[in-house]
């Protein structure tokens, strides 16, 4: 969902305020005319003198008296849109909430990552951060550089305005459980503790909390990430014969057992919001139901996991882009509007996510200027207004929701201002140094999404070694996803490299500049179809074939989208939009097949986020390259001739068809033939293609000294140490996964291997080694029972270390397997 702000990036404009320029934000007035306002708290202005004002006194102080400032509808403002709107009697800038930097902020000349399905592949923890890195120093450089020049008509005075500092969708810890679901290439993959750590690594990083210079007890937040959406969402976007409108999302209730809830769904949330862990400073609740509850009327989720998982004093909850209204009208959970929200609020909620921009008309109008004629989002903005000040004037009485409940709401969104030093000195705040604007998508920025591309790519196939390609070989290059000059738009329209909730940079690399930047002479091109044809064009068929028999080798780019399928359904995969099919568009397989016929070599490109399963017998070399961002292009021709040997690893398992899964409905994990790596039964079903963990390098790595070591000095754990050695002749990264087989227990299915651990080496060459050690915890030992009961069993523990999944006979060494008996649980 976009908000008004992503559309403007260069320079924020805000709509008239009914404030005159007869109050002065200023200590001294008239305010200097051309110059920008100071903040609320410095020298200057009108505020500066206030108690809110005084860093000296306790916070909860400070926001008291703030809020006694506030008049009934700014408070009420601040609960339905998180601002109360530009206030010159108070200097208070307006602010917004409602940003998006999933992979990148969602604006033009910004650093714009891969898809969080494709960072997820690198397996590369310290990466994550550095992306969290990158993300947060442009945050508070946009924040800078847009205050400056943000303008209120209604008083014609500059810096009103505080932009970029709320991540409301920083981390999508959704599990990707399904690989038909729409939104899988905004996870993180389907393994829990993957998704965790990638999940923690981002928004530890991207909101990197800071001791005041000044006073110990405070920390300042540079970036608030929220986290979404509480819990269990993933999938269906859409139901039966609303397929192609996609509406259906909000109707859906996933029946989940406690026990799936406690060992599979939850641990990613628990990882990145614990205080003690991620710590984000929100979350988000879904439009779906859990068990029958919706999750933005669940105090299951919103109160007392939050209380379980010990997430921060100042957390807050915030609704997704009009999910409270589901409670009522697409869950019919409460009769009416006025129940859902009181519902809601009371069971944790605290923020909503208004559809429209807010109250219109102004003065409690309903209509009026600023009310677009049978418009379904403003009459639901001015319903939830009407409500809120309803609950506020005491006309609607209710003892699950007063008027103290909005104020104390009210609150929760100042103390989170006051986390990120807007009311306190700069000079206090190590966030707030100022940060040059050129940092934004600077050289420094592109080096980090360069390498987290590279790292990306998934090698799944090389037959005879043929890659790396040779420079001087003569390039073809072929497919819908290759165009020259092909350019992402903010709003998704084109983006084979950029997916969703993406940004752009100022310079994007596409796959054919990529490679034609790479080599001395200019690659031969043909499209041969495009992404959302059917039938193929004879011409451009003709072309690409003409092109893979003059070529020495072929690189084929084919894959989905998240903007175009072909006429039979095949080929999207979006919010919105689930897909239909695992196949590629027929089209595509088509042009496969035309060009392999004729090709010398043919190397495939494979852009998804999600599993597409293919015929292998058409490549010589294939990889999953996935949604790689701006740096897609240069990414791929970094491991294509060898600059970069690969060391992606698929984040999901590649089944080969759709009769491997149960309907995407059905929230059983364990059911058979069972969901994910951890218990699809490939002994009585058909093997996947690929299996979660997989990845080829240019080198072969050898593992010695594995040993296991419990330890009991403060509680249950088990240490794992291990030599890695590359004993190939290229210098490569290897991905070290640890897999845990915990004792069989009679009352419960366990999956054969679950990933626990895993480290991405130092650039090891060839003969190099290097020592790690690694660590399995009490959590992550543990087995959870049919009652979400969680605990330590004794007996025998088998402990897998190597490049991959433990069944995997892909693999091109297995890996070593140690057991350690643990002779006293904690059962």
């Amino acid at each position: 969902w976009m908000s008004v702000e992503m559309l403007l990036p260069a320079t924020v404009f805000l709509l008239a305020s009914s404030a005159s320029q007869e109050v002065c934000p200023c200590a001294t007035c008239p305010c200097p005319q051309g110059v920008v306002l100071p903040r609320t708290c410095e020298k200057g202005s009108v505020s500066a003198s206030l108690p809110f004002c005084n860093p000296s006194l306790p916070v909860s102080k400070r926001i008291a008296d703030l809020m006694g400032r506030l008049k009934a509808e700014e408070k009420i403002s601040l609960v339905a849109k998180a601002d109360t709107g530009f206030l010159p009697r108070l200097n208070l800038k307006a602010f917004n909430f409602f940003n998006t930097c999933l992979h990148g902020w969602w604006t033009s000349n910004v650093t714009t990552f891969g898809m969080p399905v494709g960072l997820a592949a690198t397996f590369d923890e310290e990466l994550m951060r550095d992306v969290g890195e990158v993300v947060g120093a442009e945050s508070r450089a946009l924040s800078q550089r847009d205050y400056n020049i943000s303008y209120d008509f209604g008083t014609g005075y500059h810096g009103v305005f505080i932009n970029w500092l709320v991540c409301k969708d920083a981390s999508e810890v959704n599990m990707n459980r399904h690989p038909l679901w729409g939104r899988n290439p905004e996870t993180y993959g389907e393994d829990p503790f993957l998704t965790g750590i990638m999940g923690q690594a981002f928004t530890q990083q991207l909101q990197k909390p800071a001791p005041s210079k000044s006073n110990s007890s405070r920390t300042y937040l540079r970036t608030a990430a929220v986290t979404r959406h509480l819990v269990v969402y993933s999938g269906p976007e859409s139901l039966g014969d609303d397929n192609k409108q996609g509406a259906n999302r909000f109707k859906f209730n996933a029946n989940v057992s406690e026990r799936d809830l406690e060992d599979y769904f939850y641990p990613p949330f628990q990882m990145t919001l614990s205080a003690s862990l991620g710590a984000s400073a929100g979350a988000m609740c879904s439009d779906a139901a859990q068990n029958g509850v919706p999750s933005c009327a669940s105090s299951l989720l919103m109160q007392k996991k939050m209380q379980d998982w010990n997430v921060t004093n100042d957390f807050f909850v915030v609704s997704d882009m009009g999910s409270y209204l589901n409670v009522f009208q697409a869950h019919h959970y409460t009769s009416n509007l006025s129940e859902a929200m009181i519902v809601d609020f009371h069971a944790g909620l605290d923020i909503l996510y208004i559809r429209g921009a807010g109250k219109c008309g102004g003065e409690g109008k309903s209509e009026g200027p600023g009310c677009p004629e049978n418009s379904g989002d403003s009459l639901q903005s001015n319903q939830t207004h009407d409500i809120l000040e309803a609950v506020m004037n005491g006309t609607l009485v209710d003892s699950r929701f007063t008027s103290k409940d909005i104020e104390a709401k009210a609150a929760k969104v100042l103390q989170l201002r006051f986390d990120l030093g807007e009311f306190d000195p700069e000079s206090d705040n190590p966030n707030a140094v100022p940060v040059p604007a050129d940092v934004i998508d600077g050289a420094e920025h592109r080096k980090v999404a360069r390498n987290a591309t590279a790292s990306s790519i998934v090698l799944l196939k090389n037959s005879e070694n043929i890659l790396p390609l040779q420079r001087s070989s003569k390039i073809g290059i072929v497919g819908p996803y290759i165009k020259p000059g092909l350019q992402p738009s903010m709003s998704g329209s084109l983006n084979a490299y950029v997916h969703a909730y993406a940004g752009s940079s100022a310079v994007m690399h596409d796959f054919y500049g990529g490679i034609n930047d790479a080599i001395p002479s200019t690659p031969l091109f043909a499209q041969g179809c495009e992404s959302n044809q059917t039938i193929p064009g004879q011409e451009d068929f003709n072309a690409a074939v003409a092109v893979a028999k003059e070529a020495d080798v072929v690189v084929i780019a084919l894959g989905l989208t998240a903007s175009c399928e072909d006429s039979e359904g095949v080929g999207l995969e979006a919010e919105m939009r689930d897909r239909s099919s695992l196949e590629l568009p027929r089209v595509q397989k088509d042009l496969l097949a035309a060009v392999s016929a004729v090709a010398k070599k043919v190397v495939l490109v494979i852009v998804a986020g999600s599993a597409v399963p293919f015929n292998e017998s058409m490549a010589d070399a294939a990889m999953y390259a996935m949604y790689g961002g701006q740096e897609a292009g240069t990414g791929l021709a970094d491991v294509l001739f060898g600059d970069v040997s690969p060391s992606g690893r698929l984040p999901f398992t590649v089944f080969t068809n759709i009769d491997q899964m149960r309907p995407m409905g059905d929230y059983d994990i364990t059911k058979q033939p069972g969901r994910t790596y951890l218990f699809y039964n490939a002994s009585q079903y058909q093997v996947p293609q690929f299996y979660f963990g997989y990845g080829l390098s240019y080198s072969q790595f050898a593992y010695s000294n594995v040993v296991l070591k419990e330890i009991q000095t403060d509680g249950i754990s088990l240490s794992v140490g291990l030599t890695v050695r590359n004993i190939g002749k290229v210098a490569s990264r290897e991905v070290v996964q640890v897999y845990l087989q915990r004792p069989k227990q009679v009352s419960v299915t366990l999956p054969t291997w679950a990933l626990r651990r895993f480290k991405r080496t130092i650039l090891l060459g060839p003969g190099e080694s290097v020592d790690i050690s690694l660590e399995l915890d009490e959590y992550a030992l543990s087995t959870v029972f049919n009652d979400a009961s969680r605990c330590v069993t004794k007996g025998l523990y088998t402990v897998s270390v190597g490049g991959g999944f433990p069944q995997d006979a892909r693999l091109p060494s297995r890996p070593v397997l140690q057991s350690i008996s643990i002779s006293t649980g904690t059962c």
